[in-house]
C-alpha cells in the first residue's frame, strides 16, 4: 500500500512524500536453520521484524546460557557465540517487546 503524506506549515510552505507501507498479518519465526556455509538457511532471520518495535530477542541453549541477544535491531544469528560455532540441537527463543504487552516463546533446531 502506498501512502502520499503532504503537510503545509502557517507560512505556506509545503512538502510531500510517499511511503510504502506493507501489512504482515502475525509474526513468523522460524523453527529451523543450517549454519553450514551452503546459501541456505545459514542464519536464524526474522523476517518483517521491524525495528521500531524495539523488540528484545534472546536464544538460550539447553543450560540456560544466552547465546545470541540482540535489542531494537534485525534478527540474524548465524549459530555462534563469540565466534564459536554453537553444536546442533534445540534452542529457546524469547522476544519481548518494548511496551511489554506480548512475549513470544518458543523452540528453534539448530542444525550442522
Amino acid at each position: 500500500m502506498i501512502y502520499m503524506l503532504s503537510v503545509q506549515s502557517a507560512f505556506n510552505c509545503k512538502s510531500e512524500d510517499n511511503m510504502q507501507v506493507k501489512v504482515v498479518e502475525g509474526l513468523f519465526v522460524p523453527n529451523a536453520f543450517t549454519p553450514n556455509g551452503d546459501g541456505l538457511n545459514d542464519r536464524w532471520n526474522i523476517p518483517y521484524m521491524d525495528i521500531g518495535l524495539n523488540a528484545d530477542v534472546k536464544v538460550f541453549n539447553r543450560w540456560g546460557q544466552v547465546v545470541y541477544h540482540v535489542l531494537g535491531t534485525t534478527v540474524s544469528w548465524d549459530g555462534e557465540l563469540n565466534d564459536i560455532p554453537q553444536p546442533s540441537g534445540t534452542y529457546v527463543y524469547v522476544i519481548t517487546f518494548k511496551d511489554h504487552s506480548l512475549e513470544i516463546k518458543g523452540i528453534i533446531t539448530l542444525i550442522r
